[in-house]
């Protein structure tokens, strides 16, 4: 990307289309949420130097215990004891250094908008449909938040360019990866207000902001189970949205098949989401079952609610079609395993039958392994060096949300393994 932008600029009069090949390799760029581990920087002293943050951070962690013993006799609720604890842990060893962490996917984004609002405009070039197809592809890869997709709608308004459906279904997928259910229905509303007829994309982005909302309503539900009449309105909702789909005569496809199927799913519904994986009498009637990774969106629902049950019978259901389980079948299956045991059986199993782990197999272990997973650490390092697996990105995330259970040179072995060449 950084031998393209030097190319375009030497350019006696660079035009719209040199700036859009290169934004097109900025945005290919993106790497979401598989990214390495984050290239981590010490701070120097202007920023606040690493022995200052240490002090400050020893002197936050002895305010804590200060806290924790006067208040011990009250604080029964162990969660928030368990807390209280990967705070000061993670000031410990991580916070001194996540101030100064490169963020690589960052860096690419504001590249791709100096390019399009200082050197396009130097150039005097204006963007096109094609600019900002490049800047919302970018975007959905880094899944950016609603806000980002109302200052681009602003800016494509500003440049007079006209939405077509193409740059209308990106945006609604951004606000759907994003979890914005009402941003992505404002957008549909917008949609229909311009008469731009809808397809499968569409669709399949509008099943995926369902799913998104779904997930936020069981996590932030303090009860078991989310509130029923949130969960009836946007079940109404889908529904809604599936005989518009079937009246305007799109056929199910595999993107609208998935996330329609994650989206029932996301809402407590899986005798429904099951029903659309095989092709039931409801919906997809006499269309082919689904494919595998429209399973694994399903089996990771059941998965993150802790519903080990479901998860485990949607993959024999699945094997009894015909799918052989592939990695994130199993990285499901491992995410439902509560029990670190259990986790690394999943892991053994994965070797026999030939399907390579990958870091995700692995960060899905480490939350299993809970308090044992200092322990285990050595273990999990030695079996990640054998699968040839680098600790990415969320390895380090998952590791600093449980960095009360390990120790600082625990976490360096992992940091030097994705190092390693």
């Amino acid at each position: 990307a950084a031998r393209s932008e030097l190319l375009v600029l030497e350019l006696a009069a660079p035009d719209v289309r040199s700036f859009n090949a290169l934004l097109r390799a900025e945005a290919s760029a993106i790497q979401g949420s598989d990214g390495p581990w984050p290239p981590f920087i010490e701070q120097d002293e202007e920023e606040g130097g690493a022995d200052e943050v240490e002090e400050e951070a020893e002197e936050e962690g002895a305010e804590e215990e200060e806290e924790e013993e006067d208040e011990e006799e009250e604080v029964s609720d162990r969660a928030e004891r368990s807390e209280r604890n990967r705070r000061a842990a993670h000031l410990r060893f991580g916070r001194r250094r996540r101030s100064a962490s490169a963020d690589v996917d960052g860096h690419v984004l504001r590249r791709m908008e100096r390019l399009v609002w200082r050197e396009m405009a130097a150039a005097g070039v204006a963007p096109d449909q094609r600019t900002f197809t490049a800047l919302l592809t970018a975007h959905v890869r880094r899944r950016r938040s609603p806000a980002n997709a109302a200052k681009l709608l602003e800016q494509m308004r500003a440049c007079g360019i006209a939405l077509d459906r193409h740059l209308l279904n990106l945006l609604l997928q951004l606000c759907a990866r994003a979890g914005s259910g009402e941003a992505t229905f404002e957008l549909l509303r917008m949609m229909r207000e311009a008469e731009v007829v809808p397809d499968a994309r569409t669709f399949a982005a509008l099943y995926s902001a369902v799913a998104g909302v779904g997930r936020e309503l069981s996590s932030s539900s303090p009860q078991p189970t989310p509130d029923e009449a949130s969960v009836a309105e946007w079940r109404a909702q889908l529904a809604n949205l599936e005989r518009e789909r079937s009246a305007r005569g799109i056929a199910h496809d595999d993107a609208t098949r998935s996330s329609l199927a994650h989206a029932l799913a996301s809402l407590g519904d899986m005798v429904s989401a099951a029903r659309v994986l095989v092709a039931g009498e409801e919906y997809g009637e006499g269309e082919p079952a689904a494919p595998l990774w429209a399973w694994n969106a399903v089996m990771m629902v059941a998965a993150r609610a802790g519903d080990a049950e479901t998860a485990f019978g949607l993959a024999r259901e699945a094997e009894a079609r015909g799918h052989t389980l592939d990695t994130w079948s199993y990285n499901a299956l491992i995410r439902a395993s509560l029990d670190p045991d259990n986790a690394l059986e999943l892991v053994e199993k994965m070797r026999a039958r030939g399907v390579p782990p990958d870091a995700a197999t692995y960060n899905f272990v480490i939350v299993a392994c809970g308090d044992e997973l200092e322990e285990r650490a050595r273990g999990l390092l030695e079996a990640m060096r054998r699968d040839g697996v680098k600790p990415n990105k969320h390895t380090s995330k998952t590791l600093l949300d449980n960095a009360h259970r390990i120790s600082e040179d625990t976490y360096r072995d992992f940091e030097r393994l994705a190092r390693e060449r």
